[in-house]
């Protein structure tokens, strides 16, 4: 009897990693813990108003590009050495000596989902009923989300 092998699920980034690795050095990024991480290593407030671009320099001084928007300008300015001090702390080594900034209006982020609407009783009812046979419990769940998830989005009826 042969045995089967299984291979663990992975994540999207896991897959779309050694792309981005290629593009993140051409940028200057050795390590995509800062692009990555953008958030949480300078806090959610300045990374609504900035996003790094790129570094560029020698190991001696290397310099972070990061567009700001137009009106956060002076403020990011103020707070450069707190940033570069943020960056340090997180990467563990003087990872960038310099905190360029380039004005650039940033892309709105789009608002988040309406919640989806509640299903009726008659579709619960419909759902209990179409997945009663499955005797594993967790698939049982997993059906019964699918279908639930199915006709809110959908409204479609099975």
């Amino acid at each position: 009897m042969s045995q089967r092998r299984y291979k663990r699920e992975r994540s999207l980034y896991d897959l779309v990693k050694p792309a981005l690795k290629t593009s993140e050095q051409k940028r200057g990024f050795g390590s995509d813990a800062i692009l990555r991480n953008w958030p949480q290593i300078v806090g959610e407030e300045l990374a609504a108003m900035c996003v790094p671009q790129k570094i560029s320099g020698q190991m001696q001084r290397r310099s972070l590009t990061v567009w700001c928007d137009p009106a956060f300008a002076t403020q990011l300015h103020y707070q450069s050495e707190m940033i570069l001090e943020k960056i340090t702390t997180y990467v563990g080594y003087r990872a960038v000596d310099q905190l360029i900034i380039r004005q650039h209006v940033l892309p709105e982020k789009e608002p988040p989902l309406p919640p989806l609407p509640p299903l009726s009783a008659e579709q619960e009812a419909e759902i209990t009923a179409l997945t009663a046979q499955v005797e594993d419990a967790e698939l049982k769940e997993r059906l019964a989300s699918v279908a639930r998830l199915r006709q809110q989005l959908f409204h479609e009826q099975f």
